[in-house]
Parts: C-alpha cells; structure tokens; sequence
C-alpha cells in the first residue's frame, strides 16, 4: 500500500515537473517570438503591423484604427504592413516614445506622395503637435521634438524616394537632445543640432500619439502609403545597429 502511494504521489510530482518544464519553455517562445527583432536592447515600443489588432510587442500599447487596412508588402516580404490611404491613420492614448533625452525613433515606409506626416502627438488634447515626423519636398525630413527642431538642408526631395520601393527612417537623438543622427535606409542621412529649447526631453503632457497624421482627423499631410515595424528605443541606435536592422530588413 505504502509502495503504491509512493508511485501514486511520484507519478504526480513527475507529471506537474514536466508541466512547468513546457509552461517555461512556452513563456520562452512566447517572449522571442514577440521580440523577433535583432537589435532590441532598449526597445521601448514595437509595432511590426501583423496583425488586424494594433498592439505593441508588450501589449502596453493598443492602436485605435482610423481607416487604414493590412497589407502582404512589406520590407521583408513577411507579415503584413499598415496601408494609409491620405485620409486613415492609427492613434494611441499615451506617449510610444520614452521620455529623456537620448533615444531612437525607427520606421520603414513605402510613399505614394511628397510631403506628409509619419508620426505626431497632441500634447493634453490641446489639438497642437508635441513632436511631429514629416516628409518634405525641399529638404526629405523634417523632425520637431516640441521646441527643438532638428531641420534637415540636405538637397534630397522625398520625390526621390517615390520609387515604389520600402525604405527605412531612423531618428537617433543624443547629446542630450541637443543632436539628431538621422538615418535612410542604414546610411547616415545627415547629422543636425537642434535648435530651440536644447536639451528638452519627452515630458508627461503626451496624451496621444499618431501614426500616419500630425495630430488629428482634421489635419492636412496625412500619409499616404505603406508603413511598417514601427520602434522606438530609450536609447540612441549607434550606426552599426542602424545598418544591422536594416540588413535584417527589420
């Protein structure tokens, strides 16, 4: 009898051993298969547009839709990419880049037409963009971090880069805030100071972040294509990890 329930009581201690061992190793698969990236030390925020639901890697942050749809194109050639139709975009309740001073902003797009907002935020709902990521015709890329403006002079229109091709835009700000390393497709963009309020860092005032607009429904220079693997790190990419991610098509 005694014998028996020694079996009894080791059969289940073997069966909730292997039990945990596959919870854990379920966790572990989990865990890499929502990081999937291969720089992703620092990574605070990661939209890569799989699916319909727009949720970041953590589920910290859920997108509401406005319009747009899924799309098989994509940098890579798998998942889904977000297609933006000049009059859609996606917006969160919260702040998706980290405050202080020394952190990357990353994206891929794919443009239809010149100039237009990638990403924006309204600061207490007070309809008036905190930060804003444009694409212009004069100079390619335009990046305001409230008062700090990081202008670009470079002499490279976006209307070189409606190729109907996926290109990648990195913004890498350091130096407390007071430089922003921006980067196409891997390669050094160009290196800009910030004018304005040096040193600024992301406060608590963000209440909403857009994606594919500046602020609101109402504002002009929506997006208009495709956007995809949206990330933003609390720290600055250095140029090697830029050109990695965008080996990796990431």
């Amino acid at each position: 009898m005694k014998k028996a329930n020694f079996n009894l009581i080791l059969g289940v201690f073997l069966a909730f051993a292997v039990c945990m061992m596959t919870s854990c190793k379920k966790i572990d698969d989990i865990t890499n298969q929502n990081t999937g990236v291969v720089v992703d030390d620092g990574l605070f925020c990661y939209f890569d547009f799989d699916d319909e639901e727009v949720v970041d890697w953590q589920g910290n942050y859920i997108g509401i839709n406005s319009g747009t749809t899924t799309s098989t194109d994509t940098p890579s050639g798998e998942g889904k990419s977000r297609q933006f139709n000049g009059n859609s975009l996606l917006f969160i309740e919260d702040n998706i880049v980290p405050s202080g001073s020394s952190y990357t902003i990353n994206l891929w797009f794919k443009t239809e037409t010149n100039a237009q907002y990638l990403l924006g935020t309204d600061v207490l709902y007070l309809d008036w963009p905190c930060y804003s990521l444009n694409l212009t015709e004069s100079s390619c890329i335009n990046y305001i971090a409230d008062s700090p403006i990081y202008p670009t002079t470079t002499n490279n229109p976006i209307s070189n880069y409606l190729d109907n091709q996926w290109h990648m835009l990195t913004i890498s700000v350091v130096n407390n805030g007071n430089l922003a390393m921006i980067y196409l497709d891997g390669v050094l963009f160009e290196s800009t100071q910030s004018y304005g309020n040096n040193g600024w860092s992301w406060g608590s005032n963000v209440t909403m972040t857009f994606i594919g607009s500046a602020v609101n429904n109402n504002h002009a220079g929506k997006f208009n294509g495709k956007l995809d693997n949206f990330r933003s790190y609390n720290r600055a990419l250095t140029a090697q990890e830029v050109q990695t991610l965008y080996n990796a098509k990431q």
